[in-house]
This record gives structure tokens, sequence and C-alpha cells, in this order.
């Protein structure tokens, strides 16, 4: 993914971009739901795409993709561009970002048990014993509703003042 950040911001750049920021996201994980003492559902979470944001002529523009290939990134920066380039024709007063010094930087989460490794039966087995624990207390719902969910968030950003951050969260 880091190839393909780089990409866009340098292909803004080539477009006649003043500042260009590519940003990927991607999360993954799993979500359960529990009505009433009884499993509702499991939903699988897989999501990634990249947007880029830039600046041409004092306008700004953004655009987005989920497909991870040269050619659609390359069409939403191009589309990115245009929009900038619209929006800088409309503007009174063009954008300026303030000078920062910009850093090349790594962190991640450090999970002390991996929810990854905990098998759909396991995390459902935990909401089976809230259920028990709300039914103890003895207090009378009409209905109960429980959830769990759990997701590993991997981000990339970049921009063209230098900046590059990568991080890991749980």
């Amino acid at each position: 993914m880091h190839e393909l950040v780089e990409f866009a911001v340098e292909k803004a750049l080539e477009l006649g971009a003043s500042y260009a920021e590519a940003r990927f996201e991607e999360k993954n994980g799993t979500s359960l739901a529990m009505k009433n003492g009884n499993p509702e559902g499991l939903s699988i979470l897989a999501e990634k795409g990249i947007g880029i944001r830039v600046l041409v002529d004092g306008g700004m523009g953004f655009a987005s993709t989920n497909v991870l290939t040269k050619e659609s990134i390359a069409e939403a920066v191009k589309k990115a561009v245009k929009l900038a380039k619209a929006a800088s024709k409309v503007r009174n007063e063009p954008i300026r970002f303030s000078d920062e010094d910009f850093h090349e930087v790594y962190y991640e989460v450090k999970m002390r048990k991996d929810f990854r490794d905990v098998s759909p039966e396991e995390k459902l087995e935990l909401l089976r014993k809230i259920e028990e624990e709300v039914k103890a207390t003895g207090v009378n719902v009409p209905m109960r509703y429980l959830g769990y969910s759990d997701q590993v968030w991997h981000k990339i950003i970049a921009n063209s003042d230098g900046a590059f951050i990568e991080s890991v969260i749980p």
C-alpha cells in the first residue's frame, strides 16, 4: 500500500496540485449480536480504500476509491484535481495551510491478547455470560440486546510536504 499512497501524491503533483495528501485506511473485524439470549448474527468487516486531498490554485478537491489499482487511483486523483480547480474559481480567498514540520513515523497499539485468535463461538460465549449477569440483576426489561465488535484499523498517510505516517490500532 505504501507504493499506491506515494503514487497518488506524485500523480497529483504531476497534474498541477501545489499540495497533495493520500490516506489509505483498512479495517478488518467482526461483530456479533444477541437479542434476549439468542444469537442474532455475525458480521465480518473488511473494508479498505484510499482518499486523495489536493490544493490547486487555492481550491481544494477530494476523491476516493476502494479499487486499489494504479488506474483507479489515477482516476480518483484526476477527479480531485478537477474539483480543486473548479473550487478555486469560486473562492474569494485561496486556501492556504500553515507551515509545519512534517515527519515519518510508525506506531501501533499492541494487544495483550489478539482478538483475531478468539473464535466467534468464544465471543458469543462472552455475550452469553453478560446476558446471565444482566438477568441476575432482576431488572425486568422487555428486551435485551447485546453486541460485541472488534476491528483492526490500519492507516497510511503521506503528503507532498514530506509526512509519512503509518499506524495499526486495534
